[in-house]
């Protein structure tokens, strides 16, 4: 019995983690350190098999020098759907992680305190995730796990989350069956 008590509480605060998750708000901890922030370009005309154009911002928060890897801004990409009707809710939920691989080159880019990085990316908005129109969101996560130096100053390691991005797919012509 106690055995049992102690598998539901663990599932309990499990669970309360994972839907903490959610949060439209960027990682409180290393955010402080590095802010990373999201916007569409355009997103007034997305259909199912497209691409949408997301630019990227990512400062230095922190009081010191900070070094970073500019092609980890986009470790990973998660992407989330609900929608709701009267025969109930759907969800779902899929997540891109980039690949560093044997043959990877870093660029490392060295940023003072409050300075920020650029970048934009056209991600393509294609396969059975996305067929079905509705509104999906995205949070891009940059992420710095291995040790380097660059230029005799450690590259900050950690994980920062960007804001949450909403757009909306539309049905169009080319999609309907």
């Amino acid at each position: 019995m106690r055995s049992t008590l102690s598998i539901i509480l663990l599932i309990f605060v499990a669970a309360g983690g994972a839907l903490s998750q959610g949060s439209s708000k960027p990682d409180t901890g290393a955010s402080k350190v590095v802010e990373l922030t999201i916007e569409f370009v355009d997103d007034s005309r997305l259909c199912s098999e497209s691409t949408i154009e997301v630019a990227i911002k990512l400062v230095n928060r922190s009081k010191e020098r900070l070094v970073i890897d500019r092609n980890m801004m986009w470790y990973m990409l998660s992407y989330s759907y609900l929608r709701v009707s009267a025969e109930g809710a759907t969800s779902s939920h899929r997540t891109a992680i980039g690949e560093v691989g044997p043959d990877y080159k870093p660029d490392f880019v060295s940023l003072d305190s409050n300075e920020g990085l650029n970048g934009k990316k056209m991600v393509p908005i294609a396969g059975e995730f996305f067929k079905n129109p509705g509104v999906y969101s995205v949070r891009v996560t940059y992420a710095q796990f291995g040790r380097h130096n660059f230029m005799n100053t450690d590259v900050w390691r950690g994980r920062s989350q960007s804001n949450i991005g909403r757009f909306s797919i539309r049905e169009c012509e080319s999609t309907k069956d």
